[in-house]
């Protein structure tokens, strides 16, 4: 194999790329110094140092030997005086083999091979070939020093320094104000020196230990807020916390931190709070009006419970006169008639030991039952009751015609003294049911004065939505009308 030769201008550029990574390096070891300050840092920035010395020791010996005419740089270093300087690179590469089986970099790996290469037993071994090796070992070390200083300087710029947390705490919108031992200001960002001064109060560096002072006499405590809010108290150190108003409606929070002593001087913070503040107070304004709203609404129910206790008086007060009413009527009229045989003394026991019966049955029952035991209970004294037409299908509107039945023909036999009481149903295909009840007595007297079941009848049709008329010319006619538009069968 022809051994490969380097002329002139190749010798050259090597020396100047170890030059030139040799500087590089430097740069390096520099910015890994002065970043470095565990353990491993430290032996990392001896590894560097390593690698330092490997480029150095290149340098100092391919210029040295003042044979740079030579067209093999391995004749060159061998024929150099201090050629055995070069073991040293032996050590760096087994140092660099150890801290890439250590740190899983693989390309410690080609450090370590290459600074492997640079011994004087391996350039002797090679001979002309070592060439190769030298241009590699100067072309990877010129990308490793460029490529590191790169990722030190990205390193740099994301790092938190002191200047950055600085830089922060300035720009934050909290107020930050730090008092030294002697009162004065050790730290005050923008904020909190904008505050001061919507306040009047010193934003100089001169002496700022009686600064809390001053908002505890401009300010109000967390708890004294609370109270006049009517809230409970949100913090147990009302000295400690501080609302202060200022121009324009606003409303600052100034809280000392409670470790800083005196001996250590103290730490404020302030925050803008005016929102939360009016939000505070329309949410205690609104739960105020909530509580009025409860207790007109406590007051708008027991009103409904009395007006349901009184509704259902007057529905059993209706239906006590109702029932009690006809079994009375009829009672009467068995008097006046004087039947005594033992089969209608019978019919009329069973007929007032059904009155309890009666009562409890409730309002909305079995319309044409009710309907036929009104005919049957008055044909026992008499007073035929004619039946025409059929009730209406809603059941409440039905059981509220039964009702107004009822007591018209009580009213008819009692008050006119009726022998034949006519109820006409009609329930057509309009929007109207209607239930007409006259009768052909003659003895109701002039002019009739309403009681109690002409009210009674009316107030059960309006319970179903209907109206009652009552004409009082003969025949005297009790007429009721629902409007049954939209209401379901049952």
């Amino acid at each position: 194999m022809t051994p490969l030769l380097l002329n002139e201008p190749c010798m050259m550029l090597i020396v100047v790329g170890e030059f030139l990574s040799a500087c590089l390096q430097v740069v390096h070891l520099f910015l890994v110094v002065f970043r470095s300050s565990s353990r491993l840092g430290r032996l990392l920035c001896a590894y560097e140092f390593a690698v330092q010395l490997h480029l150095g020791i290149a340098l100092c010996i391919t210029v040295g030997t003042g044979a740079i005419r030579a067209p093999l740089l391995a004749e060159v270093l061998g024929f150099s005086h201090f050629f055995w300087l070069l073991w040293a690179n032996a050590a760096f590469s087994f140092i660099g083999l150890a801290f890439a089986l250590y740190l899983s970099r693989p390309a410690l790996l080609v450090d370590a091979l290459l600074m492997g290469l640079c011994t004087p037993g391996v350039i002797g071994a090679l001979g002309a070939h070592w060439n190769i090796v030298a241009l590699l070992d100067v072309s990877w070390f010129m990308f490793r020093g460029l490529s590191s200083i790169v990722m030190d300087v990205v390193w740099r710029s994301e790092e938190l320094t002191g200047l950055s947390v600085a830089e922060a705490l300035m720009g934050m919108p909290a107020g930050i104000l730090v008092t030294g031992p002697s009162g004065g200001s050790a730290f005050m960002n923008a904020s909190m020196r904008s505050s001061l001064e919507a306040l009047g109060l010193p934003t100089d560096l001169g002496d700022l230990s009686g600064i809390w002072g001053e908002l505890s006499r401009r300010g109000r405590g967390i708890c004294a807020e609370a109270g006049a809010l009517g809230v409970p108290a949100v913090s147990e150190r009302e000295e400690e916390s501080l609302l202060v108003d200022v121009a324009g409606g606003r409303t600052l929070l100034f809280q000392r931190d409670a470790a800083g002593a005196k001996s250590r001087g103290e730490r404020i913070l302030c925050l803008d709070v005016t929102e939360s503040v009016a939000a505070n107070k329309a949410l205690v304004q609104t739960n105020r009006e909530l509580e009025a709203a409860a207790a007109e609404l406590r007051s708008c129910l027991a009103d409904v419970d009395r007006a349901a206790e009184a509704s259902a008086y007057l529905r059993m007060r209706s239906r006590v006169h109702d029932v009690v009413g006809q079994r009375l009527s009829i009672l009467h009229r068995y008097l006046e008639m004087g039947k005594t045989d033992p089969a209608s003394v019978a019919e009329l026991e069973r007929l007032l030991s059904s009155v309890m019966a009666d009562l409890r049955q409730g309002s909305v029952g079995d319309a044409a039952a009710e309907l036929d035991a009104v005919v049957s209970a008055f044909s026992l004294v008499g007073v035929r009751v004619v039946v025409a037409g059929e009730l209406p299908r809603k059941r409440e509107v039905a059981a509220a015609f039964v009702r107004v039945a009822r007591e018209a023909c009580t009213n008819s036999c009692r008050h006119a003294h009726a022998k034949r009481v006519f109820v006409k149903l009609e329930c057509p295909e309009g929007p109207l049911a209607r239930l007409t009840v006259t009768d052909d007595g003659t003895g109701r007297p002039a002019p009739v004065r309403e009681g109690t079941g002409i009210p009674g009848m009316r107030r059960e049709m309006e319970s179903v939505g209907g109206a009652l008329t009552v004409k009082r010319d003969h025949p005297f006619t009790v007429l009721a009308e629902v409007d049954v538009r939209g209401k379901a069968d049952d």
